[in-house]
């Protein structure tokens, strides 16, 4: 447990540190560790309402893999045609709380929610948990949850070099 938590503040502060230096101010911050393992991190923080995701191998030395960033989810503006009263509204902010915020629009799909706090490769936007808002849904229809466990080949071999600490 605490090689655990010497781990998480290692990924903490070295995600913390990155965001300092590209001139950002962290709103919030949330690292996860990778799959079966203590060295390779998903760091995901929030700055002006956008989420950057990098990957942060906290090994004898700390080596970071930047990544990306996904504007933050705002249902009034990506979904302004759905009622705040109806099923669909209310499942959106039930998914937001269990991703404790950390919620975008799936780069490929607009009608797709998703939790941006884990995928296989910690420094992509490649969602285990989504949900996903239908327009022709009546107001008391739930809206479509789905996951995604399968990877590709490729996505395995990159989280093994990045675990290896490869560049």
């Amino acid at each position: 447990m605490g090689f655990a938590f010497l781990q998480e503040r290692r990924a903490i502060n070295a995600g913390t540190e990155l965001a300092v230096s590209r001139g950002h101010q962290v709103d919030k911050i949330e690292v996860k560790p990778g799959f079966g393992n203590l060295l390779l991190w998903k760091s995901i923080y929030e700055f002006d309402g956008k989420f950057y995701v990098d990957g942060i191998r906290a090994g004898m030395s700390v080596n970071i893999y930047p990544g990306t960033s996904i504007a933050k989810l705002n249902p009034a503006d990506d979904f302004p045609w759905l009622d705040a009263n109806t099923q669909q509204a209310k499942d959106i902010v039930r998914f937001t709380k269990f991703a404790k915020g950390f919620v975008a629009l799936h780069p490929d799909n607009p009608n797709i929610v998703i939790d941006m706090r884990y995928s296989l490769v910690p420094n992509q936007i490649q969602p285990m948990w989504m949900i996903e808002v239908d327009q022709t849904k009546n107001k008391t229809e739930h809206i479509k949850y789905s996951h995604k466990r399968k990877n590709t080949e490729s996505n395995y071999a990159l989280f093994w070099r990045m675990l290896k600490g490869d560049r």
